[in-house]
């Protein structure tokens, strides 16, 4: 079902299969939690904390340091 509707005609049909058999094979979708987050972060990499509260990551605040 991945492959078909991976090919370059597939159609809603074929979309709309494949969600239908995946809803009920995974009934629920894991979600990242960030109310409690434990974060790895490189020692010379700078402006990534404080996280965002609403789980936005902003790369064009980041930057190394030495």
């Amino acid at each position: 079902m991945i492959e078909a509707t991976l090919a370059p005609n597939a159609t809603t049909q074929t979309m709309y299969s494949w969600e239908e058999y995946i809803a009920k094979q995974v009934p629920v979708i894991w979600m990242p939690d960030y109310a409690d987050p434990i974060t790895e972060i490189a020692a010379n990499l700078a402006g990534v904390t404080p996280l965002n509260t609403f789980s936005y990551i902003n790369p064009e605040d980041w930057y190394y340091s030495n």
